[in-house]
């Protein structure tokens, strides 16, 4: 080998020496940090959770295309794979053959350890009913319905909707499901009911139930029959009466909302459901132009009725028509209130209606030194 040429190379070493160390130097202030300083660091930069846009340049997965080092940080480090967001919307995602959901599902509550999860699907295909075409979307469903199942039985925590535990009906009826960490149950209506109690016989208990988000349970078809109609409400009294113990938040949805308070205000057990409640939210849904309100509780304006005496709620809100705020408002008393927060929707009624009703509740209330805010829009 010539001189010449051994000099070439020895440069080109020389060059290439120098490149590893401007790399290594680039990468080192982070890439050699304690593990669990970059395990945090990845925690709060890189958006966690599973969704049907998944692919190998999407974080957390990308995260570990670094090094060997921040590869071995992310799959060693089960915080990152606690948040599971679902789109079923998608095609694919019901894609009996072709379906990736099971597989990264498995993978992400697999990584998750023993983490406590929380999962966020968009909605629920339905794996207990349907027209048969829509059988093989369904048998591909199942495999992920019973590995999120499992999780809601051990781990889910945070909010959940009832929709998804009506299904519980097809695999664990007459039986007793403990769901540990849920805090947030979403969406229940009649049909929670029927599935879980008068259908499945399945006794739900959430230790940790701390928000119930009913909707239009009182909103039952006129159709059915009124035995169906009382017992749904016992069935909804009771398991509000049996988690009456954690329970803080009680949110009313729907447009017979105020019609689900009053009824459960005349309850029997109202004052155990009650008594632990610190936030009531009441919120009529309907068109936004909608002037109208059910008869029964069009009545209550205009006539002396009774107030339900709520013993522990500090913060009430109200998203409603201008009569519907005032039919609220005429139908309890707070003594303990601190923040009232009344949102009017825009309708042709006069809101003046709400202003005297507001006085009269104060005055019912006796809430004056207690109450701290007030918030109209």
């Amino acid at each position: 080998m010539s001189k010449q040429r051994r000099d070439e190379l020895l440069r080109e070493i020389d060059e290439l020496h120098l490149a590893i160390d401007l790399q290594q130097s680039a990468l080192s202030p982070i890439r050699l940090l304690p593990l669990e300083i970059l395990a945090r660091i990845f925690w709060f930069a890189t958006p966690s959770g599973m969704s049907v846009e998944y692919s190998d340049i999407r974080a957390p997965w990308n995260v570990g295309g670094v090094c060997k080092y921040w590869r071995d940080v992310v799959y060693s480090t089960p915080s990152l794979w606690t948040t599971i967001s679902i789109d079923w919307n998608a095609n694919i995602a019901l894609d009996q053959k072709r379906s990736p959901y099971p597989e990264r599902l498995s993978k992400f509550l697999e990584l998750s350890g023993s983490q406590p999860v929380s999962i966020t699907p968009s909605n629920y295909p339905h794996v207990a009913w349907g027209p048969p075409a829509e059988a093989p979307n369904r048998q591909a469903w199942l495999s992920s319905y019973r590995l999120l199942e499992e999780a809601a039985l051990t781990r889910w925590s945070g909010s959940i909707r009832a929709s998804f535990l009506s299904q519980f009906r097809k695999f664990h009826s007459n039986s007793t499901q403990t769901l540990p960490a849920i805090t947030r149950l979403n969406g229940v209506d009649d049909q929670f009911f029927a599935d879980l109690t008068m259908e499945g016989n399945i006794k739900l208990r959430l230790p940790a139930l701390s928000h119930v988000v009913f909707q239009d349970v009182w909103n039952i078809r006129s159709e059915l029959d009124s035995e169906y109609r009382r017992t749904v409400y016992q069935h909804a009294n009771s398991f509000l009466k049996e988690h009456s113990r954690t329970l803080r938040t009680l949110e009313f949805r729907g447009t017979h909302s105020l019609a689900a308070f009053a009824f459960m205000a005349k309850s029997p057990s109202s004052n155990a459901i009650l008594r632990r409640v610190d936030k009531l939210v009441i919120r009529h849904q309907s068109r936004p132009d909608a002037v109208s309100i059910p008869s029964d509780e069009l009545r209550v304006l205009g006539r002396t009725v009774h107030r339900a005496t709520v013993p522990s709620v500090s913060h009430l809100t109200i998203i409603n028509p201008p009569l519907h705020v005032a039919a609220c408002l005429r139908r309890m008393a707070i003594p303990t209130l601190k923040t009232l927060e009344l949102v009017i929707a825009p309708t042709k009624v006069s809101e003046e209606v709400v202003a005297p009703t507001l006085l009269d509740f104060f005055e019912a209330s006796d809430c004056r030194r207690n109450l701290e805010s007030l918030f109209l829009s």
